[in-house]
């Protein structure tokens, strides 16, 4: 999974820059779009804010992936609709990350849980 360009996010975490709470680029909550391929726009509007879910980021010795602070969305509403929790979430995109494949994230999350749903 990469971001693409239209791909929409959801903050789950508030993003501040630098560890300045009066500069916040994101808003937990809020649903955010990329308007770039490899970036998500912030509060800013600045469409060059760059991420990348194969990098491992570091802020005063505190490291954190893009899944710390975001959801893609589309995968959002499937979490909340087939009740999976956050930790299972984690462990889904931990495996995705891992497995280094194309695989089509919808069946992937109804698997995940060994159990079988009607879509």
């Amino acid at each position: 999974m990469e971001i693409k360009f239209n791909d929409k996010f959801i903050c789950i975490k508030t993003v501040c820059m630098n560890n300045n709470p009066k500069d916040v680029a994101y808003i937990k909550g809020k649903v955010y779009t990329s308007l770039r391929d490899g970036c998500i726009t912030d509060e800013g509007g600045n469409v060059f804010h760059k991420w990348s879910i194969y990098h491992q980021y570091t802020n005063n010795d505190d490291e954190y992936t893009i899944f710390d602070y975001f959801m893609p969305f589309n995968i959002f509403l499937l979490v909340h609709k087939y009740k999976i929790e956050y930790s299972e979430y984690i462990r889904l995109l931990t495996e995705l990350k891992e497995s280094n494949i194309k695989v089509n994230i919808k069946k992937k999350i109804l698997t995940f849980k060994n159990k079988t749903y009607n879509v």
